[in-house]
């Protein structure tokens, strides 16, 4: 496999004319929280779960990967419009109690 260089990279966009631009996703909704709402529900839970030992208390997170996702970067000659975002994923799910020493294997929901 050959060695290319930055150099290599830099005068080969300059010969063709090539851009680095950023594609631009579908616009989303920005949701702002209240802090001080936050932070008494945080001390009304840790009141809450204060009397269970560490070992008895579960933590279940799901994030999305999203495996078909089109790139948000790309070199083009000129400006590229987006295409719509691909919402194939899995649902990653790990487990695990408060003291760590329960851990179950993430588990994975497909969706379609």
């Amino acid at each position: 496999m050959p060695d290319i260089s930055n150099g290599w990279l830099s005068r080969f966009k300059k010969r063709y004319n090539l851009h680095g631009f950023k594609m631009h996703e579908e616009a989303g909704s920005l949701i702002q929280a209240d802090e001080d709402k936050i932070q008494r529900r945080i001390a009304e839970i840790k009141g809450q779960i204060k009397h269970y030992d560490p070992k008895n208390i579960f933590n279940f997170d799901e994030t999305a990967l999203y495996y078909a996702k089109s790139p948000v970067r790309t070199i083009a000659a000129q400006p590229v419009s987006a295409v719509k975002a691909d919402k194939k994923r899995l649902t990653v799910g790990p487990l695990c109690s408060a003291d760590g020493e329960f851990r179950m294997n993430p588990c994975i929901i497909w969706s379609f």
